[in-house]
């Protein structure tokens, strides 16, 4: 390589132009800082010493497919959002990331019920890659689905594909809620909710989460899926602990997938420990799947329903439940480890 090389190197990073071709290296983009008690916040927050104490502040700055790093503390809501956004509203591509890696060290609390809002609402209406790493995501209590975590994809504009990915990986969900208000917001998903799009490329990961004690708090139409709900979209959720969540109506006190006979099979929940879920008066204590979903690898035990303690199989696609342990499930009517139905 001639010295000449490394001198227009040194003088154009981004872009190099060649007689045989074009060769462009990547621009590096501006990570963004989120710290409590630090000094004054200076706009667009690009190191800790300007970091702003606000997420949403953060967020706002960074630039489509930067990273916004947390650093260790509480962030607690101290007013209401409107129903249907979030104390955290992500709309382009983004890394939302705890500094330490440890979910424990950076807590978003929601103040529930002083507060009414979602934990972060991911709403997509264009291509966009999303993730969400090593955050506590706790006490939100949601007018609608998603009571910690929402992701939502539409494109009501054009009708186009959006296409993308949204990963939530190594958080902490707990003590959420959310509850239907009409039938606009149903309460589908107390810990985390996802909303895919119609034959749509993207996709969503669950993985290495803690997702434990979200209910969705009052009963009728519309409230499926305590812990974790899936919606019109494929997915993958692996590693998983999912405990201690509860749901009416629809059922799936743990997992929901509910049933559209619009999703393309490939869904995955694998190697997930499901325990101590309830799906009061309904189907599905530990999980109630749809769509051709695959259960693989996974321990179902001390789940509570009407029917199907452990797991309900329902309509759409066939479902697969393969190399899985079920054990110690209740129910209240039949089909205590599994049951299977048509709706």
């Amino acid at each position: 390589m001639s010295r000449l090389y490394y001198l227009n190197l040194r003088r154009i990073p981004c872009v190099l132009v060649f007689t045989l071709g074009l060769f462009v290296l990547p621009c590096a983009l501006a990570d963004y800082y989120v710290a409590r008690g630090g000094q004054a916040p200076l706009s667009p927050y690009t190191n800790w010493a300007d970091a702003a104490s606000n997420i949403q502040d953060a967020v706002n700055a960074a630039a489509p497919g930067a990273t916004v790093w947390i650093s260790n503390g509480i962030y607690t809501a101290t007013s209401s959002a409107s129903a249907y956004l979030a104390y955290i509203y992500i709309t382009n591509s983004l890394n939302l990331r705890g500094f330490s890696g440890n979910p424990a060290d950076v807590i978003i609390n929601g103040n529930g019920p002083a507060c009414t809002n979602r934990g972060i609402f991911v709403a997509l209406t264009n291509p966009a890659s999303v993730l969400i790493d090593a955050l506590t995501v706790s006490n939100f209590d949601a007018i609608g689905s998603g009571g910690g975590i929402l992701i939502k994809i539409t494109n009501l504009v054009s009708g186009a594909e959006v296409s993308g990915t949204a990963v939530v990986q190594n958080c902490v969900i707990t003590d959420n809620k959310c509850r239907r208000s009409s039938t606009t917001f149903r309460g589908w998903g107390a810990g985390i909710s996802y909303f895919g799009q119609v034959d749509s490329d993207f996709y969503t990961v669950v993985s290495n989460c803690t997702i434990v004690n979200n209910i969705t708090t009052n009963s009728g139409l519309g409230n499926a899926g305590g812990g974790a709900f899936f919606y019109m979209g494929r997915f993958a959720m692996q590693g998983c602990r999912v405990a201690g969540n509860t749901t009416t109506y629809d059922g799936g006190g743990g997992v929901c997938v509910f049933k559209d006979n619009l999703t393309i099979p490939g869904s995955v929940i694998r190697s997930c420990v499901i325990e101590s879920n309830t799906a009061e008066a309904t189907w599905g204590g530990g999980v109630r799947v749809a769509n051709g979903t695959l259960v693989e690898n996974c321990t179902i035990r001390y789940n509570t329903a009407l029917y199907g303690g452990g797991a309900c199989l329902s309509g759409g696609q066939p479902s697969t439940l393969r190399s899985c342990l079920l054990c110690y499930n209740s129910v209240a009517g039949a089909g205590s480890g599994i049951v299977l139905s048509e709706d």
